[in-house]
Parts: C-alpha cells; sequence; structure tokens
C-alpha cells in the first residue's frame, strides 16, 4: 500500500541563515512532522497487526494468496495418541493425524466423528492413520453437525458393496490409512480408502 505521509510541504530552506525568520514558518514545519509521524505510526501499527511475520504464527482469515511459488512447504500432522472410546477428530488439529485404539474387553467397535470443517465452503482434507491393539475391532465414522460420508468403491464394508461402511482395525504396528476431504464444510465429506501399510 503507499503512505499517507506528507513531506514535501516541509520547507527544507527555513529557516534562512542570518535572517530575522517568522516563527511562522517553524509551526508550520513542525505541524507537517507532527502529521507525518501520527501516520507513520498509524501505518506502522497496521502493518505490526495485518503483516505477515517470519517469527510467529499468521492467520490469514481465508484470504487467498494467488500466484505463488511455494518452496518446501509442510503440513500439520497431529498425535491423537491412544484412546479408548470414540471422539471427534477435529479438523483443526492438522491434515495428517495417527490414532491408536485400545478399546476395553467386550468393546467391539469405535466411532470418531470428523469434525470443525472450515465454515467457509472450501476444499479441506485430512488422512487418519489407525492403529489397534492386535485385537480385531471396527471402526466407522460420522460427521459433525449431520453431514454426509460417501465412500470410495474400494473402502471395506461389513458384507460386499453397499453395505456399511466399516474399517477393521486389527494391528497395532501396520496403520489404517484412510483419506477424507470436503469442499462445502463438511455437508458432504468424502472419504477414500487408502489401505493398510505393512
Amino acid at each position: 500500500m503507499a503512505s499517507n505521509i506528507i513531506s514535501d510541504t516541509i520547507d527544507a530552506a527555513y529557516p534562512i541563515a542570518g535572517v530575522d525568520n517568522d516563527t511562522q514558518g517553524f509551526r508550520d514545519n513542525f505541524t507537517v512532522i507532527k502529521t507525518g509521524l501520527a501516520t507513520a505510526k498509524s501505518e506502522i501499527t497496521t502493518l505490526q497487526s495485518e503483516s505477515a511475520k517470519l517469527n510467529k504464527s499468521n492467520d490469514f482469515n481465508g484470504t487467498n494468496i494467488a500466484d505463488a511459488n511455494i518452496q518446501l512447504q509442510t503440513k500439520q500432522y497431529h498425535n491423537v495418541g491412544t484412546v479408548v472410546t470414540g471422539l471427534n477428530v477435529s479438523f483443526l488439529n492438522g491434515h495428517y493425524q495417527t490414532i491408536t485404539t485400545n478399546l476395553p474387553v467386550g468393546t467391539s467397535s469405535i466411532v470418531f466423528n470428523l469434525s470443525d470443517w472450515p465454515s467457509r465452503a472450501m476444499y479441506a482434507e485430512m488422512v487418519l492413520s489407525l492403529l489397534g491393539n492386535d485385537t480385531a475391532k471396527t471402526a466407522t465414522f460420522t460427521v459433525a453437525g449431520g453431514g454426509t460420508i460417501k465412500y470410495d468403491t474400494n473402502y471395506p464394508r461389513v458384507s460386499g458393496a453397499g453395505s456399511a461402511a466399516q474399517l477393521t482395525l486389527d494391528s497395532a504396528t501396520n496403520p489404517l490409512l484412510v483419506k477424507f476431504w470436503t469442499y462445502n464444510s463438511g455437508t458432504t465429506v468424502f472419504a477414500q480408502y487408502l489401505g493398510q501399510y505393512t
């Protein structure tokens, strides 16, 4: 942005040496300088609060970054840890999240609720890496706010195509990976089974 500081009205030739100078010239110059400093303070304060920083996290509040060459970019990773019951899996925690389940004896299934998708209509995705405890348990997903999940044709089912989609968590070392994404704030969430990695 262009600065609003005005400096060209300062009389740089004032005061004139060897002449009895009118004090109004001093006052005029000081007024211009004072106004310029006030404008500079305002503009610097705006820059401090609204510009990107190299020494702290930045929140761009949904504004676009266009025509950029981004080098060495990473995405947020979050280790949820070990869970013994279902929980909300928040998009706010990161694009790649790991979860280990350790369900109590007699508990055969767990439900994860996909939550906190962006409120704006923008593409957002996260990948979940899921481990069990070497005892087969089933995992299903819901979407906070009542959104619908559409599963790819390779997603594991209870008993074949058209039946309920569910994962079987059966390994403490070989994670199952699933990618979820939405473009409409979680009204529709797409699920792609990426497979079990050994």
